[in-house]
C-alpha cells in the first residue's frame, strides 16, 4: 500500500531454505587439442595513409578458404597471415 511503513521481520527458524536441483545441460562442444597458431595483429593504422575509407581493412581479420587441397575427400582451410605471418593450411 501506499503512504505506510512496512516492517518485515525475518526470523532464522522461519526462513525456508530453497534447494537447488542439479540440471544437466548436454554437452555442446568438445575441447580438443589441436595445432593452430594464434594470430598476432600489428599496430598499423590504415587512416593514417587513407583518410576516406569509412574502417579500417586491416582489421577484419585474417581470411580463410576451404578446399579438398591434398585429394583425401576432406576439407582443408586455409588461413591466410597477417603482415609478415605466413598463411597456414590445416
Amino acid at each position: 500500500m501506499v503512504n505506510q511503513l512496512h516492517t518485515i521481520n525475518y526470523s532464522s527458524t522461519a526462513a525456508k531454505k530453497i534447494q537447488e536441483r542439479a540440471i544437466i545441460q548436454p554437452v555442446l562442444f568438445e575441447k580438443i587439442i589441436t595445432n593452430f597458431d594464434k594470430h598476432n595483429e600489428d599496430d598499423y593504422v590504415d587512416f593514417y595513409a587513407e583518410r576516406n575509407i569509412p574502417f579500417m581493412l586491416s582489421r577484419q581479420g585474417p581470411k580463410a578458404a576451404t578446399a579438398d587441397v591434398n585429394g583425401d575427400g576432406l576439407a582443408d582451410i586455409y588461413i591466410g597471415g597477417a603482415k609478415d605471418q605466413p598463411g597456414q593450411l590445416y
